[in-house]
């Protein structure tokens, strides 16, 4: 096995489908979820880092230790993203216990590829996130509700101010996809 990817400036999706060649789809979605559960002995995974985030990965990890450097949330960051083009469905859990990050690009990520993969048994922790403090993750959340969501969701987006301009526009979109869906169509 290589070390490194071909291109480390590749995108993300190149990168998966290398590492899925080389080392097998499981290896790759078990280390997505090992690195989203807050594995950090990055020398110990079964596939080096830099499949999933490339020269960024590189660079961060040349750097020295993340953590005490506060820049721990992207290797979660990384692994969920790796899940968007290395996908089976025993990858799910991991994906919804991701939208509980505490950093947001990991929740915006998990958002992203709840829509991406249409994890039904993420919605219930989607209703929360509509109201994230954080407008990408809003938007992400309005935009997988609109697809795995139902009622809840619906009275949800009712109640959001939509101070972002994005999140309106997110929120409006999901509420006629939301309304088609648990209203039904309504006659013209």
């Amino acid at each position: 096995m290589r070390p490194e990817p071909r291109d480390l400036y590749a995108r993300p999706e190149v990168l998966v489908a290398e590492a899925v060649d080389d080392y097998g789809i499981h290896t790759v979605i078990d280390t997505c979820l090992a690195l989203i559960e807050g594995h950090d002995d990055y020398d110990l995974l079964a596939m080096p880092l830099t499949y999933l985030g490339g020269a960024a990965a590189r660079g961060k990890l040349d750097r020295g230790e993340l953590v005490s450097r506060g820049q721990d949330y992207w290797p979660r960051t990384w692994g969920v993203r790796g899940l968007g083009h290395a996908w089976l469905p025993y990858a799910a859990d991991g994906v919804v216990a991701a939208l509980a990050d505490p950093h947001w690009r990991v929740r915006e990520s998990a958002a992203k590829i709840v829509l991406r993969h249409g994890i039904r048994d993420a919605a219930p922790a989607l209703v929360a996130l509509i109201g994230d403090g954080e407008p990408r993750v809003q938007v992400a959340a309005i935009r997988a509700s609109a697809s795995v969501g139902g009622a809840r969701h619906l009275d949800a987006l009712a109640s959001l101010g939509a101070d972002d301009r994005a999140v309106g526009v997110a929120r409006s979109a999901a509420v006629r996809e939301l309304r088609r869906k648990v209203v039904g169509p309504t006659s013209g």
